[in-house]
């Protein structure tokens, strides 16, 4: 995973603001353009409160123990199957991948 700065998130709302993205004659363009700025726009900030630079804004005691589960499944195993079980500290997990708006999440 690239390593992302606070100046990398700020350069990509400034782009995403200031650009037109309605310049487009095709509004299946324009959709296109709006979907992969939104996109990009997440990447960095996950990246950054992964990276610690970002506070999580989800402060719950259970979305803590969640994202340590997760960091440490994605160190075991960073690409997993569908349904398959994955083992981290005496527990067995299980990789289920959903599609919403256009991508994949994995849970």
């Amino acid at each position: 995973m690239r390593r992302y700065t606070l100046a990398d998130l700020e350069r990509a709302e400034r782009d995403a603001r200031e650009h037109d993205s309605g310049r487009h004659g095709n509004p299946g363009r324009t959709r296109r353009w709006n979907r992969q700025m939104d996109e990009k726009i997440g990447r960095i900030r996950a990246a950054l409160i992964e990276q610690g630079d970002l506070p999580d804004p989800r402060k719950s005691p259970e979305a803590a123990k969640r994202n340590r589960i997760n960091r440490g499944l994605l160190a075991i195993r960073p690409n997993p199957d569908h349904n398959e079980f994955v083992e981290f500290e005496g527990k067995r997990y299980r990789c289920k991948y959903y599609k919403i708006d256009h991508h994949w999440l994995r849970s």
